[in-house]
């Protein structure tokens, strides 16, 4: 029958308000019973509750990495972006190479240019000056 102290005590008030050991006896089982079921209802619940939670869990962990993955760069992505930054720096440098051979044979070409301006230059002002004329004379016999 009632093996807790609060399940004696209960049997005796039922027993005095009941009159009758056997209704008290009834009602104290009944009791139990129902409070064993009611306990395990509640094991069952929170088990169930604990299923529930880690299957959420597990959902909610997928759903992260799945758009984790989607979100971030994975390991090929980046290798791909290396790839193309590479062939883009090699475009680069072959550009700049280009540009560096085409300004350096302007550069000869306008030194040219201001050489030859400069023997303008001279020879108007020799042919021009009264004593130039002898002295063109003189470079040329030298020159001969």
């Amino acid at each position: 029958m009632a093996t807790t102290s609060s399940m004696i005590e209960l049997y005796n008030v039922m027993e005095k308000t009941l009159n009758s050991k056997e209704a008290a006896e009834l009602f104290v089982r009944t009791y139990e019973r129902d409070r064993a079921e009611t306990r395990q209802e509640l094991k069952e619940a929170k088990q169930e509750v604990k299923r529930l939670f880690d299957s959420t869990r597990q959902q909610s962990k997928h759903e992260l990495r799945d758009e984790l993955s989607k979100e971030l760069a994975s390991k090929a992505d980046l290798e791909m972006v290396q790839v193309a930054l590479k062939s883009d720096i090699e475009l680069v440098k072959a550009n700049l190479e280009h540009l560096r051979t085409e300004l350096t044979a302007r550069i000869e070409k306008s030194e040219l240019k201001t050489n030859f301006q400069t023997v303008i230059i001279i020879l108007a002002v020799l042919l021009t000056s009264p004593g130039g004329t002898s002295l063109i004379h003189k470079l040329l016999s030298f020159i001969k």
